[in-house]
């Protein structure tokens, strides 16, 4: 396998589907391999087993909630291969989108791959909400959370993309845009944080994904899935909800709903 800020190319089909993995001198590093004893192909994360058609363990990303065939788990590309791709292994796309830079899911509704670098903003909140507005409103449409309290909350979490953690040891991001615990698709980042409730710092886990529209899909999983949101998801529409987001388990800073309706206020003109 490859290092730590080491360089690979990857291999490709016809279909676009990832073949191997080789390095600057071209020698392999990974390869897709078949294991003949089970009549089963090994994918670098789980076995596909050819005979059914499916993968035989979940994907460690759940879907987007706003596409329901992408929460079966256990497809590849909504069992459309001749028609789409999978060049990330979370987004099922044409060839031909992907060339220009979108994918563009099954019920044919076109958005960018991944979000554009909100890290760029580095604190200035104008430009934060500026670079996050076009896809939070998209999310919007989709979703039926208001695109303002999506921005809003990420600006806060991230102190308007400065501050967006980083694992302790190795430097990674974490690419969280919503400072949400525990393991995600792409691990744990160990960092420092503050607690309001202890009112001390400690050192604790955050989710790790491969990309920020990972992070967006899993905030949403969680307000709709989790009964101690339950008021923040029936008041999603309304910037308001933020109040309700405020008082939620979610939020340790006991101004974290009057922080957010500033931002709205400030940013993108919500009077409350």
């Amino acid at each position: 396998m490859l290092g730590s800020g080491e360089v690979g190319y990857y291999l490709h089909n016809r279909h676009g589907d990832v073949t191997g993995l080789v390095d600057p001198s071209g020698a392999t590093v990974a390869s897709y391999t078949y294991d003949y004893s089970s009549s089963q192909y090994y994918l670098r994360a789980r076995f596909y087993s050819p005979e059914v058609g499916r993968f035989l363990t979940q994907d460690t990303y759940k879907g987007s909630p706003w596409t329901p065939w992408t929460q079966n788990l256990y497809t590849y590309v909504g069992n459309n291969p001749v028609n789409y791709v999978d060049p990330t292994g979370h987004n099922a796309c044409t060839p031909e989108d992907l060339k220009e830079g979108i994918c563009t899911i099954k019920d044919g509704a076109p958005r960018p791959m991944t979000i554009p670098d909100v890290s760029k903003a580095a604190g200035n909140a104008k430009l934060f909400v500026e670079l996050f507005t076009p896809y939070a409103k998209k999310i919007a449409e989709k979703t039926g959370v208001a695109w303002e309290l999506v921005v809003a909350q990420a600006g806060l979490e991230t102190q308007y993309g400065l501050y967006i953690t980083r694992d302790a040891d190795t430097g990674q991001s974490s690419l969280n845009l919503y400072n949400i615990k525990g393991a995600g698709p792409a691990g744990t980042a160990w960092a420092e944080t503050w607690e309001h409730r202890e009112d001390n710092r400690l050192v604790d886990g955050f989710r790790a994904y491969f990309s920020f529209e990972q992070s967006v899909d899993d905030w949403i999983n969680l307000l709709s899935t989790d009964d101690r949101y339950a008021k923040v998801w029936a008041s999603r529409g309304d910037p308001k909800a933020a109040e309700a987001l405020g008082r939620s388990p979610y939020a340790t800073d006991p101004d974290h709903g009057d922080k957010l309706k500033w931002i709205m206020k400030t940013f993108m003109g919500v009077i409350m």
